[in-house]
C-alpha cells in the first residue's frame, strides 16, 4: 500500500533529527549531498532530509549488520 506508515515512528523521528544536524555541520561531507537532493527535488528541503534520513538508517542498519565502522565518505559516494 502506497503511503502506509510502516515501522518505528520514534526511529523515524531520530532520523530525520539525525539529518538535519549532519546538514547543519559546515565541514562534513552530507552538506554537498543534502544540497544536491534540494536541487534534484526543485528546492523542497523537506523531501530532501527524507531522503537524507533514509540513507543515514540504511548506513546505520548495514554497519551494525556488519560489524564495521561508519564511513560519511561512502554514504556520500552513493549518490
Amino acid at each position: 500500500m502506497r503511503g502506509a506508515k510502516l515501522g518505528n515512528p520514534y526511529l523515524r523521528w531520530a532520523f530525520g533529527e539525525a539529518a538535519v544536524i549532519a546538514k547543519r555541520d559546515p565541514g562534513g561531507p552530507s552538506v554537498p549531498l543534502a544540497q544536491r537532493l534540494e536541487a534534484r527535488m526543485n528546492g523542497n528541503k523537506f523531501k530532501a532530509n527524507t531522503v537524507l534520513a533514509i540513507k543515514l538508517a540504511r548506513a546505520i542498519y548495514f554497519m551494525l549488520r556488519n560489524g564495521t565502522v561508519f564511513d560519511p565518505e561512502r554514504l556520500v559516494a552513493a549518490l
